[in-house]
């Protein structure tokens, strides 16, 4: 209807439900529950204490993101120009969002392996 200012980036999860309903905001729940338990998996596992920590930090801050995005979208809070990540149209956030992904499949990827002394 045109109504949300910034659909493509701060309002991205209220277009979602506007265009797919409520089923599409719970499929993209759903997917960032399922980022979250993978990240803290792979927390749990890390070889080394700072791997735990790199990987629950990484974890917790794009979980935040996203449930910040939620809780503007539902006007719980204020409008923060926080945008959902890995779908929002904004570059930088982006990059971060996959960045911070490639260093959790490093992390995942050294599971298994014994530590360095």
């Amino acid at each position: 209807m045109n109504y949300l200012p910034y659909g493509y980036s701060d309002f991205l999860a209220a277009t979602i439900g506007e265009e797919w309903g409520f089923l599409g905001v719970v499929v993209i729940a759903l997917l960032f529950s399922i980022f979250c338990w993978l990240g803290f998996r792979i927390a749990k596992t890390a070889p080394d204490p700072f791997g735990q920590y790199l990987a629950t930090g990484l974890t917790a801050s794009v979980a935040l993101a996203a449930l910040l995005h939620g809780a503007v979208n539902l006007g719980l809070m204020p409008t923060t120009g926080l945008a959902l990540p890995f779908m929002s149209f904004g570059r930088s956030a982006l990059l971060i969002a996959l960045l911070s992904v490639g260093v959790l499949v490093n992390i995942g990827r050294a599971r298994g392996r014994p530590a360095k002394p």
